[in-house]
């Protein structure tokens, strides 16, 4: 039992390590919010304000001559609109590292090993 344990340790280590080695970014992106949205479909970005101020929105929309989405701060969201003349940067947060199915891959290989240590430990001890 105890070498079922240690595997399952060694496989949660394993794959936070392979999701640390990806990274996110906010890449800045020298266009309108309208193309950004359009081009890219994000589902969240992050704009500086002409005053400076930086928010961050899921869900981002331009309609009209406005942006608006859901302006996210700590543990809250709140609906936020904001028209686009006023939006003087447009930043999108970008992933970089590993691909999904190099993780998946990578968990599954993890748990292959896991596997065949907990039947090698039994085999041990029969």
């Amino acid at each position: 039992m105890r070498s079922t344990a240690t595997a399952g340790r060694g496989l949660t280590t394993v794959l936070f390590l392979v999701y640390l080695a990806g990274c996110t970014s906010w890449e800045y992106h020298e266009v309108s919010p309208e193309r950004v949205i359009e081009a890219e479909q994000p589902h969240e970005i992050r704009v500086t304000l002409s005053g400076g101020e930086r928010v961050v929105l899921q869900g981002p929309v331009v309609r009209n001559d406005t942006l608006s989405g859901l302006a996210v701060q700590r543990h809250t969201a709140e609906p936020f609109a904001v028209p686009v003349e006023e939006v003087a940067a447009v930043e999108v947060k970008e992933t970089h590292g590993p691909p999904q199915g190099a993780i998946a891959v990578a968990g599954g290989v993890v748990a292959l090993l896991a596997i065949v240590a907990v039947i090698s430990m039994q085999d041990m001890w029969n």
